[in-house]
């Protein structure tokens, strides 16, 4: 199978009809059906259905065109790499980013990344937590921030390099009566309001309210869409506790960060397309070996 075949299937997939593919394609209806007929005798299964209402693919041609699909955009990809590397020109990755969320490691996967690779340009675009899982799956960024990997989504044709593992920390005003504790238990919350992510955000989150509900009724959860700049007065006015990430305590300087007493894991890596560029891969394989160089190190999987 070539990519030439890909491209017939694609067309007669679009329009339902071989003659109007053959109208796209420039060639005749017989040649075009010759080829098809040829094309399923050679792979031994049935591509197409046809009947009164015209051509519909079968799950096995889906599923063909799909994969087939990939390995093309892998393909033209990887010749326009080379092509660009080999001329000097700059090839180019996107990273997306969210508001108010500093990454704790990315800084130090670009300067390394850089440094091997300075034929590849990075770019930073941010996006709203609402609009990121659209953004990424409409392939407008091509590697997750970190955070990502601790985010509920459903988008297809993802793969994740897990890197590190952190813990939750807890965020409160100075005045605070939990403010001068060494680390905040379950126990110290009872009869507090904790402020944390509405279900179906992130894993770590939505494990955390499980257990609270089933074992800790004096704990008032409040529920938040995203982390913004009126948290900090939402604290205030509340006296609410922010559930936060041992990482994140940089992004709100105005808290005081307290250590939580459980061990609830929160899993940081990056999420980027399964038929993503070589700069893409790249850039992954960087992250891992940096990071398998510190736990081998540090004789554990904490960052």
């Amino acid at each position: 199978m070539i990519f030439k075949d890909i491209d017939r299937l694609l067309s007669i997939e679009k329009h339902g009809s071989i003659s109007k593919a053959a109208d796209e394609l420039y060639i005749s209806r017989s040649a075009l059906t010759q080829q098809m007929k040829q094309l399923e005798k050679e792979l031994g299964f049935t591509i197409f259905t046809r009947d009164h209402t015209g051509i519909c693919m079968t799950e096995e041609g889906s599923y063909l065109i799909e994969e087939m699909q990939k390995i093309k955009t892998n393909y033209e990809d990887t010749i326009q790499h080379y092509r660009q590397k080999q001329h000097g020109a700059r090839d180019s990755i996107v990273i997306g980013l969210m508001p108010n969320l500093k990454s704790p490691f990315l800084p130090n996967v670009c300067k390394k990344f850089r440094q091997q690779h300075p034929e590849v340009q990075i770019r930073f675009q941010e996006y709203f937590l609402k609009d990121y899982i659209y953004r990424f799956q409409a392939r407008e960024f091509d590697i997750s921030t970190e955070y990502f990997y601790n985010y509920i989504h459903d988008i297809k044709g993802l793969c994740a390099k897990r890197l590190a593992t952190i813990s939750h920390t807890l965020l409160v005003v100075p005045d605070h009566p939990l403010a001068s504790k060494p680390s905040i238990g379950f126990e110290d919350l009872r009869g507090h309001k904790l402020i944390m992510y509405r279900r179906g955000i992130t894993k770590s989150e939505d494990l955390l309210r499980d257990y609270l509900l089933y074992h800790e009724p004096e704990i008032t959860i409040l529920d938040i869409d995203s982390y913004d700049g009126a948290l900090f007065t939402r604290c205030e006015l509340e006296s609410a506790v922010l559930l936060s990430y041992s990482l994140y305590d940089q992004s709100f300087p105005q808290f005081i960060s307290v250590p939580a007493a459980w061990n609830i894991p929160v899993h940081l890596g990056f999420y980027y397309h399964r038929d993503c560029r070589p700069a893409v891969r790249d850039f992954i394989k960087t992250a891992e070996n940096m990071f398998r160089t510190y736990k081998n190190y540090h004789g554990g999987s904490n960052f």
